[in-house]
């Protein structure tokens, strides 16, 4: 088991670690209010009532939340590894990170998250794995997820057939994850998949709402589909900001049988507003978890207390 404290983390690390981290967070804190300014300028082009505005709030609740399953999925993977980090420390070392993903290169999320780790005693391999577990597990996530747009791409196929195509393979998944990784890893992947799943059922909803189509347990299992699809392929285009524009090409592709392009844009636009909104309340509430003395303090003064005894 790895000891996460203080003496891992030698005093220059951790001076540089908080240069590098606060330039980052700074260059994502600019980045964000940008895209924001951005999003507002595009969404006053369109006529939205007030009733939308309110639904997205909630949605932009709901998404802050679902970032939990983030954080929670890695503090698994660490477990996993044999690096046991707090949850609380997990939790805000998550949510202050994460804002990076809105600075161009879509890496500086994993960076940042690296360099707050490893402040707090977690060893560069651990965190090397653990992205690369991380990225590994997102990315089997999404490709789950994509039997839910089998039912408008094979109408054809028995509802039954439908369903198997989609849950088997998830079964199968989590089986292998538990035989050959242990539990950790299968609640990681348990995490991940639900928040792939929630964020679509989100932009559903959005979607339902701005381009007012019916809302059938099929269609909504598509656009839900269709999102993490999009999401996938973003995630895994390298430059691309939050897959900012690999995202709305897709879903155009997608839900072009469902609406017209506007529609469907400015679905995907509000939906980008939501999440930004709870990307930015998950960052904050980042800031007021864990204001207790760390744990890993507490452990390394135990130590020496132990040591000069």
């Amino acid at each position: 088991m790895e000891v996460v404290d203080q003496i891992k983390a030698p005093s220059w690390f951790w001076i540089c670690s908080k240069i590098a981290g606060g330039a980052l967070f700074a260059a994502a804190c600019l980045f964000v209010v940008r895209q924001f300014f951005v999003y507002w300028g595009d969404l006053n082009d369109h006529a939205i009532p007030a009733e939308t505005w309110i639904v997205c709030f909630f949605v932009s609740i709901i998404y802050a939340n679902l970032n939990l399953l983030l954080a929670f999925g890695w503090l698994k993977i660490l477990d996993g590894l044999g690096a046991t980090v707090k949850s609380t420390s997990g939790i805000r070392i998550y949510a202050i990170s994460q804002l990076a993903k809105y600075v161009p290169g879509n890496i500086f999320q994993f960076a940042g998250r690296h360099v707050l780790a490893k402040g707090s005693g977690v060893s560069h391999t651990t965190l090397a794995k653990s992205t690369l577990i991380e990225l590994a597990t997102l990315v089997a996530g999404g490709v789950m997820c994509l039997p839910l747009i089998l039912p408008y791409l094979v109408p054809s196929l028995p509802w039954w057939m439908k369903l198997a195509v989609f849950i088997l393979p998830i079964l199968l998944l989590l089986y292998l994850a538990t035989r050959h990784f242990g539990q950790n890893f299968l609640n990681a992947i348990t995490c991940y998949l639900l928040f792939l799943l929630g964020t679509g059922v989100c932009f559903a909803f959005i979607f339902i709402i701005i381009a007012d189509v019916v809302a059938d347990p099929s269609s909504v299992a598509f656009f839900t589909g269709a999102f993490v699809v999009a999401w996938l392929v973003g995630l895994v285009t390298p430059g691309a900001p939050a897959g900012l524009g690999v995202r709305e090409a897709i879903l155009t592709l997608l839900l072009a049988s469902f609406a017209p392009t506007p529609q469907i844009l400015l679905a995907v636009l509000m939906s980008r507003m939501t999440t930004l909104g709870g990307d930015v309340l998950f960052f904050i509430s980042g800031f007021f978890v864990n204001r207790k003395k760390p744990r890993h303090s507490l452990e390394t003064a135990n130590n020496t207390k132990a040591c000069n005894e």
